[in-house]
């Protein structure tokens, strides 16, 4: 999602007073790429400028502002890529990969799990290619004994570790092939030493080429195209199709999977027999560093489009620590913008575009400005249900946060959610459940679900509202001490908690049930008969429930959540009109 501004405006290549390159954001891939190539000047230590006119009277080796990046063509000449690039992949994915815990693998590990966990590694062909490439027969001669030799098999796999320990090059090569071959090739078909069968739709490492070298050789073109002055371009007859630079027609956007353009295919598939899908050594360069601005995650990698500046893309795709489950990636990346500064900039956005990549292919999600607005306005409540879940027999978990993130995006109410935690509050230490929340949790719910309701209505204030259900809380409370006997100001005892508990069950779950079905005349019967019973006036708060079906459930639940203890009482919340958590 580029802005008008980058595509419009902003996007020819040119060298400017100070002698720096100009890069602007564009397409999603091309921004990773951006982000990425960043990271790249860092780990390099290049020297970082303020902004332009920091850069005029202290040249720096690269600076951004706004959409634009800005990099010294006499750093670009100087710059050994091959050498930090390969250490950037080797950082961002290092840790991740089956090498890393083979190589830190305990001394007290088992064959079965020997077999179990690195068996199917010995077998890669990318461990033979790479090793003949560094010529190293000895490691070679172990991989062959451990996939040919079924009882000492514990002791090779020893052997094995403590080589590649002492081995640092073929360490870092065998990394950096398995980082190319399960990172890189969701993203690239053919770059550098990393290769695409189209046919078997494989991937494989080329052999005997040393990957420095040869990534080193390739960006030898891009400094010579860097090197050329502007009236040396002049006889180009194609353009980039990225940034409009005058080019020969060196590279195009095969590389690129599912996005790229095969200009060698047959020419009348293309309009007026051109293809055009040409870009520059630069462009290329930048979008090779594209794996480098994505986050990884389990066996797939995701990038936040927030593209109205670069600061913005890279806060939102670098800093912070995600939980490593591929199961949560959507989720990651949505609590990864939560958590971003969208206090000062959700006016400002009309939307933010979230791509999920794994081996299947892209997957793209666009989060709208009201579904953003509603995000900003629950942000708290998030943050307090987030490490809450549920789980039933048979191995059912319910990851809390993540169905009430998914409800909010999919412009789904939280009813059931709610009535799925109600219904299975009570079943904790039973067989086979396990209940990690509380009925505050559940109160936490309701006031997202309010505030979802209400938010861009103009006819209803959403604070008052959830002052209601506050009220219709506190008024369940109240019962919940009368049932008791407990009059005072306090919060109850643990022994009392269970009292009153006991007590209300059957009178929660006929509540629960009327809420659920939208059945105002079963709820309203059992209200009066346990407060026509014990002698008391019917609450106030009552009378709203038959305005709408929303209202009926707001304060309906809000008020079995205080039958349920959810209240906690304290006299400085109260005074803030805030429901007690």
């Amino acid at each position: 999602m580029a802005s008008k501004k980058s595509i419009k405006e902003n996007k020819k290549l040119y060298i400017d007073d100070n002698g720096y390159f100009k890069v602007s954001l564009d397409t999603f891939l091309y921004n990773a790429g951006i982000v990425g190539f960043i990271q790249v000047l860092e780990e390099a230590e290049a020297s970082k400028g303020k902004n332009k006119e920091e850069v005029k009277n202290y040249i720096k080796d690269y600076y951004y502002e706004g959409q634009d990046l800005y990099v010294s063509k006499k750093f670009l000449l100087k710059f050994d890529f091959a050498k930090h690039y390969l250490k950037s992949i080797y950082n961002k994915f290092h840790e991740k990969s089956i090498l890393y815990k083979l190589i830190n693998s305990s001394d007290k590990i088992t064959l079965e799990n020997i077999n179990k966990e690195y068996g199917f590694l010995f077998k890669r062909k990318t461990l033979i290619t790479i090793s003949n490439t560094l010529k190293d027969n000895k490691f070679i001669s172990l991989v062959e004994k451990f996939n040919n030799e079924k009882k000492e098999r514990e002791k090779i796999f020893k052997d094995i570790v403590k080589y590649l320990n002492k081995n640092e090059k073929l360490r870092y090569y065998l990394f950096l092939g398995d980082i190319f071959m399960n990172k890189l090739s969701l993203i690239f078909s053919n770059i550098y030493f990393l290769k695409y069968l189209s046919n078997s739709k494989q991937h494989y490492i080329v052999k005997d080429l040393d990957f420095y070298k040869n990534i080193d050789n390739e960006f030898t073109s891009i400094k010579n195209y860097i090197s050329l002055e502007e009236d040396n371009k002049k006889s180009y007859k194609d353009t980039c199709i990225i940034c409009n630079a005058k080019i020969k027609k060196d590279f195009d956007t095969t590389f690129l999977l599912e996005f790229g353009v095969d200009t060698g295919r047959k020419r009348s598939t293309f309009w007026n027999y051109n293809p055009d899908s040409y870009i520059c050594p630069i462009c290329y360069m930048i979008y090779s560093c594209a794996p480098l601005g994505f986050r990884d995650i389990g066996n797939l990698i995701f990038f936040i489009n927030q593209n109205d500046s670069i600061k913005t893309l890279i806060s939102m795709n670098i800093a912070g620590k995600i939980i490593d489950e591929e199961e949560y990636a959507h989720y990651t990346a949505y609590n990864t913008i939560i958590n971003k500064d969208l206090d000062e900039k959700t006016e400002e956005l009309n939307s933010i575009q979230v791509i999920i990549r794994n081996k299947n292919g892209y997957s793209f999600n666009t989060i709208g400005h009201d579904t953003l607005k509603i995000i900003k306005s629950i942000k708290g409540e998030l943050e307090v249900i987030s490490k809450s879940y549920l789980i039933i027999p048979k191995d059912n978990r319910f990851d809390i946060y993540k169905i009430c993130l998914e409800n909010v995006l999919n412009f789904r109410n939280q009813w059931n959610l709610i009535y799925l935690l109600l219904m299975n509050f009570e079943k904790d230490g039973e067989k086979g459940y396990t209940i990690n929340y509380t009925v505050k949790t559940i109160f936490t719910i309701l006031k997202i679900q309010i505030k979802q309701n209400h938010i861009f209505r103009e006819d209803i204030n959403m604070n008052d509202k959830i002052n209601l259900s506050y009220i219709a809380c506190k008024s369940g409370d109240e019962m919940r001490r009368i049932i008791i006997g407990v009059n005072n100001d306090r919060n109850l005892l643990d022994m009392e908690e269970k009292e009153a508990d006991n007590k209300l069950r059957g009178l929660v779950y006929q509540l629960i049930n009327s809420i659920h079905t939208s059945n105002r005349d079963l709820f309203l019967s059992n209200i009066t008969r346990l407060y026509a019973g014990m002698n008391l006036t019917i609450p106030n708060i009552f009378t709203r429930i038959f305005e709408r079906d929303e209202d009926f459930k707001e304060i309906g639940y809000a008020y079995v959540l205080g039958l349920k203890g959810a209240y906690y009482y304290n006299k400085e919340k109260e005074n803030k009109n805030e429901q007690g958590e």
